[in-house]
């Protein structure tokens, strides 16, 4: 915070992390003020984090001034840094070295406790009048989200039949015609209260329907009320319903027919998949989120870092989130993170695996480590691995365009077999090796004269391979340290491809063999759908195993659903996770699970579970999950959305699939 404190001395107060600075006059500080901002902190203050911005233009009037007040409330309130509008490139006094101020082109998460967020407004005036404004957050429970309204909406239609559906289908038609000032969330809240009511009698989802805009609405009803299937355009609708077009029949996430009816498998993605920026768009949309950056405080800054400029700062950026010590905990807290919020809506696995680190991530999720020991063995992973090849060769690995079998006779002809492995075994048409450097040099020449495609991977060490066998040997005398409980559903191996054991002294000799061992994700794939996984959820960044997944399986009947919405967004990504959640329930929803909404739901909630209308056990969902009650004996449970059951309940409740904040204003009413 700028302030004169005695009308001559100006100083930095310690503790900011956001300053915004509107005033009137042109949109740019005169240049001395701004060398001398930039040089703020540059000695004893330059390790503070003090994202600095300045919007372009004039904002002269009493309310103008008073909204960068609410909108620096608004930023602590939520813990999001705002960005800076219109900006390019900074003023040429900004040093990226050496000033304490960055910039955001985007919102960021704010991952620190609340307590520790402050933020510094001024407002300066014609006639010499400036004011100074330093405020900081409290200590409190987070806010579910942040949003004033989600890009889409999600309306869900039970009844006791598919008719009973469309007849709820239609009076929401009926209620859009009569007009008034409603949105698109308000109808989405209306819908969900019915959807609640018939829930709770314990009456199935027989369609779903999307919505990104109030304008769409009534065509996309009218459709469905008459029985349409099309999910490309947000109609789904389940299988058994009469006069669908195309009821009965699903497919792959691109199209491809194919009953996909199944098991629902998380995937968590491994080191490779980290990017800057990864999923902020959750943590900002939904900062309760943001405890799982907090339990890697060390790491926070890193996988949501602020804008950079030039080539030399992106590179730069992308060097440190590639760094295997910050890469694996950054995509631990991502990645658990992405499964809590997925829990919080009630879509939960039948099973689960992970890429190489990513099975760290997925016995985490399955209860065989606590979030924090998942952090601590990230870290310790790392480390290990480091370790291993610091001070010698790290090797390198190459992506190969064949089969494992190709590449090993490859291999074998030229005498690098046993030293250069098959260590990724990803689809039948890529395979990935691994070994010390001049070797696995030697392996590309030869298999590009056998006439195979490959691409040397620009990598910290040779994973997965002979030279990191020590490496696990370490990392389990680090998970001695460690609590380990056994898995709440199968976590499928990279080695065996078989599920981990469920006593804990198992689970830490696999997690140890793993780091030396090949990944033989091909097979594992297999085995999971031999098992009955049929809709494989990449919960995660980037769309790698989404690819692999269908690379394996092929025409057989399946979908992928990558959370990480690409360039559409992380959210668009969980709102199309969301409603495949929704139509897979409504394939088979013999079993309920009522739960708060997403805009109450905390680890302390009451869960409800429900079977054919009777009561089957209550508690908050760690007891439930303790008690085996949600993945043992309730199987059928997989894939459920949460809804809170409450026709009565005006608190935070959310409208569709998490409406953006409470609606303050009656909602139009379904009768």
């Amino acid at each position: 915070m700028l302030a004169g404190l005695d009308g001559s001395e100006t100083v930095l107060h310690h503790g900011v992390r956001v300053l915004r600075r509107r005033g009137p006059g042109a949109p740019q500080l005169p240049s001395d003020q701004t060398e001398f901002i930039a040089r703020i902190g540059s000695d004893d203050l330059r390790t503070q984090f003090v994202p600095l911005g300045q919007d372009a233009f004039l904002a002269a009037s009493f309310a103008e001034r008073w909204s960068t007040v609410a909108e620096a409330t608004l930023a602590l309130y939520h813990g999001v840094k705002p960005p800076t509008l219109h900006l390019k490139e900074p003023n040429s006094a900004w040093q990226a070295e050496s000033s304490p101020f960055v910039f955001h082109t985007a919102a960021a998460p704010w991952a620190v406790e609340p307590a520790e967020r402050v933020a510094g407004v001024s407002a300066f005036g014609f006639g010499g009048t400036n004011f100074h404004v330093v405020l900081r957050a409290y200590t409190q429970a987070p806010p579910a989200h942040s949003l004033d309204a989600w890009p889409a909406e999600l309306f869900t239609f039970r009844g006791r039949d598919a008719e009973a559906a469309r007849r709820s289908v239609r009076a929401l038609g009926d209620l859009l015609r009569e007009g008034g000032r409603w949105r698109l969330r308000d109808y989405a809240r209306s819908a969900a209260r019915r959807s609640d009511r018939a829930a709770v009698r314990g009456e199935r989802v027989w369609i779903a329907v999307v919505a990104d805009s109030l304008a769409d609405l009534p065509e996309l009803l009218k459709r469905a009320a008459e029985g349409e299937h099309a999910p490309e355009a947000g109609i789904h609708a389940a299988d058994g319903v009469a006069g669908a077009p195309g009821a009965g029949v699903s497919g792959r996430s691109d199209g491809r027919a194919g009953d996909a009816t199944g098991k629902l498998a998380f995937l968590f993605p491994g080191q490779g998949s980290q990017r800057p920026g990864m999923l902020a768009e959750l943590f900002v949309a939904f900062p309760e989120l943001q405890r799982y950056l907090q339990l890697g405080a060390r790491w926070a800054g890193i996988p949501h870092p602020p804008a950079a400029f030039g080539e030399q700062g992106k590179a730069g950026q992308l060097a440190r989130i590639t760094d295997t010590a910050v890469a694996q905990p950054a995509l631990g807290m991502v990645e658990l993170a992405a499964a809590e919020l997925l829990a919080s809506v009630g879509v939960r696995p039948a099973m689960a695996a992970g890429h190489s680190y990513g099975e760290l991530v997925a016995l985490g999720v399955a209860g065989a480590l606590s979030s924090q020991d998942v952090i601590t063995a990230s870290a310790e992973r790392a480390e290990a691995i480091l370790a291993r090849t610091a001070g010698g060769d790290p090797g390198t690995m190459a992506a190969v365009t064949a089969s494992t079998e190709q590449v090993e006779e490859v291999l074998r002809l030229a005498g690098l077999g046993g030293e250069v492995v098959a260590a990724n075994r990803n689809s039948p048409a890529q395979t990935v090796i691994s070994g010390p450097t001049e070797l696995v040099d030697a392996a590309v020449a030869r298999l590009r004269d056998a006439g195979h495609s490959v691409k040397p991977l620009q990598v910290a060490c040779a994973f997965h391979s002979p030279l990191l066998a020590g490496a696990g040997d370490a990392f389990a005398e680090r998970l001695d340290a460690l609590t380990v409980y056994p898995p709440v559903f199968d976590v499928w191996a990279n080695r065996t491809t078989e599920p981990y054991p469920a006593d804990p002294a198992g689970v830490r000799a696999g997690l140890a063999a793993q780091i030396g061992s090949p990944v033989r994700f091909a097979e594992q794939i297999e085995s999971m759908y031999a098992a009955g996984a049929r809709v494989f959820a990449e919960v995660g960044p980037g769309r790698v195993l989404s690819r692999l997944v269908s690379a394996v399986l092929g025409d057989r009947p399946h979908r992928t659903i990558p959370l990480d919405g690409g360039r559409s967004g992380a959210l668009s990504g969980f709102e199309r996770a969301l409603r495949e959640a929704v139509e897979q329930a409504a394939r088979r929803c013999t079993v309920l699970l009522i739960a708060h909404r997403l805009s109450t739901v905390t680890g302390a909630d009451q869960i409800v579970v429900l079977e054919h209308g009777r009561v089957r056990g209550t508690g908050t969902h760690r007891e439930l999950v303790e008690a085996d009650v949600l993945y043992r004996e309730l199987a059928a449970s997989q894939m459920l959305v949460g809804d809170d059951g409450e026709d009565g309940n005006d608190g935070d409740e959310s409208g569709g699939a998490g409406a953006g904040g409470p609606v303050e204003d009656p909602v139009p009413v379904i009768q």
